[in-house]
């Protein structure tokens, strides 16, 4: 996970950081739902953005919270 921090500038890794919060208050909701909340504006004046989410991806990989709640 550091290192793929370093790949990214430090604005965009505080934004995938936003981005895992967000997604942690709302209810871990599957990437793709949280994509569709994000781009039908769902949540007014929202910082997080898709590009954010997807980054967040690629840096962390799939959230452990959603896993471990969906796999039997």
């Amino acid at each position: 996970m550091d290192e793929n921090k370093l790949q990214y500038t430090e604005h965009e890794v505080t934004n995938t950081k936003r981005a895992r919060k967000l997604y942690h208050s709302i209810g871990a909701p599957s990437t793709k739902n949280f994509k569709m909340i994000l781009q039908s504006n769902m949540i007014k004046n929202c910082p997080v953005t898709v590009q954010d989410i997807d980054l967040a991806m690629k840096i962390y990989g799939p959230d452990i919270a959603y896993l471990k709640g969906k796999m039997v």
